[in-house]
């Protein structure tokens, strides 16, 4: 609950930063993955239920990744084009 309460916030405070990485869909949540990283690194460096929310938060970011790339939606979009999702994974 904790990481759900500050993500929809953090994420529109790093979206300029986001924005610019070449994930293609995806780069929201890469983008909030290191936020989290670099949080439990530098502000919450001991035990404690804001780092635990932090570490959750990691997971369901890596879940989201994860489900996008078997949709077939992670493309680089590298020279602002994008890939075109396939309808089959396999």
């Amino acid at each position: 609950m904790l990481y759900g309460a500050i993500r929809s916030r953090t994420s529109s405070m790093i979206s300029p930063y986001t924005s610019k990485l070449p994930l293609g869909n995806v780069a929201d949540e890469a983008g909030m993955f290191l936020a989290a990283q670099l949080t439990k690194k530098f502000v919450f460096k001991k035990a404690g239920i804001l780092r635990d929310a932090l570490t959750i938060g990691q997971g369901i970011e890596a879940a989201r990744v994860g489900e996008a790339i078997l949709k077939g939606q992670v493309g680089l979009n590298i020279g602002g084009g994008s890939a075109a999702p396939s309808g089959n994974v396999f």
